[in-house]
């Protein structure tokens, strides 16, 4: 029988290549901040050794799916603040809230909640009102995005589009 205990694949992640890619997007949108999305292990790369090197490189958010990826990305000791792309259930808005992470609203009845928690623990929600730009995946329609910002007028809030029908 053959020994199959060692790896036959593996990736070798260049994080120098990383930081140059980052450099390129900046020079074409220089007013813009940028988003380093890791959710999915960093799409396979890693996402610790991904997150630690593009940590001191300005970014303003690291996109996470879960509050799993958000917790991975505090251990690694990072600065850069996570953004939770999608929903969230009720029972992990607490730990958003308490943690200062950014979370992606998608309808006001998440609004509603985190302006509770943010009230119960003396504390702003950072939130983003995530605007459906015709994936259908989540969000609000656009035509309920600035309603949903004027009933959060207490909290950090910008405003978002995540995806494009084409992207």
């Amino acid at each position: 029988m053959q020994d199959t205990s060692t790896f036959r694949a593996w990736a070798e992640v260049d994080t120098d290549a990383m930081k140059h890619n980052l450099s390129v997007v900046r020079r074409f949108l220089p007013e813009h901040q940028q988003m380093a999305i890791v959710k999915a292990e960093a799409y396979g790369h890693g996402i610790e050794g991904v997150v630690r090197a593009l940590d001191d490189a300005d970014i303003a958010f690291f996109g996470v799916a879960t509050i799993s990826e958000a917790a991975r990305v505090r251990d690694a000791g990072c600065r850069t603040c996570p953004f939770i792309l999608g929903p969230s259930f009720p029972a992990e808005r607490d730990i958003i809230v308490q943690n200062g992470w950014r979370a992606a609203l998608s309808s006001p009845e998440e609004a509603e909640h985190y302006n509770s928690l943010g009230q119960l623990y003396g504390t702003q929600a950072h939130l983003h009102i995530n605007v459906d730009t015709g994936m259908g995946r989540a969000g609000v329609l656009p035509r309920g995005g600035l309603p949903l910002q004027r009933r959060l007028a207490g909290n950090r809030l910008l405003l978002s589009a995540p995806h494009r029908p084409g992207a």
